[in-house]
């Protein structure tokens, strides 16, 4: 705020609890992306048991970049 000015307690509680619900609020808005993004990166047998994933679990991603070139492979339609 103004360095000239002081603020009442009211008004620092006021802050306070505006900073904290607002904080709730991200959080409560940014974990369903993080939960499906985690998801989405999970190998699938993992991500099939359900529950919390703070973190992809046996990446998915990883077994595509790491699998040998000859094993991937299209047949057509």
């Amino acid at each position: 705020m103004y360095s000239g000015l002081k603020e009442s307690l009211p008004t620092k509680w006021f802050h306070t609890a505006n900073i904290v619900l607002m904080v709730v609020l991200m959080i409560m808005m940014l974990y369903p992306f993080w939960h499906i993004l985690m998801y989405s990166l999970s190998d699938p047998k993992f991500a099939s048991t359900g529950g919390v994933l703070p973190v992809a679990k046996a990446s998915y991603l990883d077994d595509l970049y790491n699998r040998p070139r000859e094993s991937i492979h299209c047949d057509g339609l």
